[in-house]
């Protein structure tokens, strides 16, 4: 069963369905909430199931940082159009569907994410390929920036000095090469699974079985109440 990773965190021993499916439960949470409670529920929520994925600080913040720069700089466009009040609500949004992605995304090996999408969705195998090298190319993009960033500053070359322009200028240079390394290894893995001959989680057996458990239906039940509790606060508060 998919439980051997508690000791390290709450979130990574759990099914790879239940982790799916807070992923989507939480983004459709975000999407549905527009009152002042209950998005300060859903951000609460967002940090609470950060927290339970067992990364540290630091690390969330570098493989986030960027999109959360980015998403900055969308909430100022949006003060163009729209009340201070719905930007605001617009940041925290993007900002905590963005670690909660992160982290939990994190939580998976890479057996885990394709078993969990065909049997939590029902997807075809590959249609679950597809969605799986989409759902990986962030993480391996930041593996990316990571390995280039390292080999940059074992040159004697420190990307980070200078002023916040030519931070942003060096990010910029490195941005195209890494985007493009990162597209090469996910056709890398694509023919990979393909080599391996990858069809179905039906038609192989498991070293693990996948089986929920009580901590499973919990953490599931626990959202979805969430959920339930935000829309109605949303409709009739």
């Amino acid at each position: 069963m998919y439980n051997n990773g508690r000791k390290q965190s709450l979130i990574r021993g759990l099914d790879p369905r239940i982790k799916l499916y807070m992923i989507c439960i939480y983004i459709l949470m975000s999407l549905v909430t527009w009152k002042l409670i209950p998005v300060l529920i859903v951000f609460f929520a967002g940090l609470v199931l950060t927290w339970l994925c067992g990364h540290r600080i630091k690390y969330l913040w570098d493989i986030s940082a960027s999109a959360v720069c980015i998403e900055l700089l969308i909430g100022l466009l949006f003060m163009f159009w729209l009340k201070p009040i719905y930007v605001l609500y617009i940041i925290m949004k993007l900002v905590s569907i963005t670690f909660v992605f992160n982290a939990v995304i994190r939580c998976f090996k890479q057996h885990e994410l394709l078993d969990g999408l065909i049997s939590g969705f029902k997807l075809r195998t590959d249609t679950a390929k597809r969605v799986f090298l989409i759902l990986q190319f962030y993480p391996s993009l930041e593996k990316q920036k990571k390995r280039v960033r390292n080999a940059l500053k074992a040159r004697g070359v420190d990307p980070d000095q200078g002023n916040m322009l030519t931070r942003f200028r060096t990010e910029l240079v490195l941005s195209v090469p890494n985007y493009k390394s990162t597209y090469v290894e996910s056709k890398r893995k694509s023919v990979a699974m393909n080599v391996r001959d990858f069809t179905s989680v039906r038609r192989r057996r498991r070293v693990t079985e996948m089986k929920l458990n009580f901590v499973d239906e919990l953490f599931l039940i626990a959202e979805v109440v969430i959920l339930l509790v935000a829309v109605y606060i949303q409709l009739f508060i």
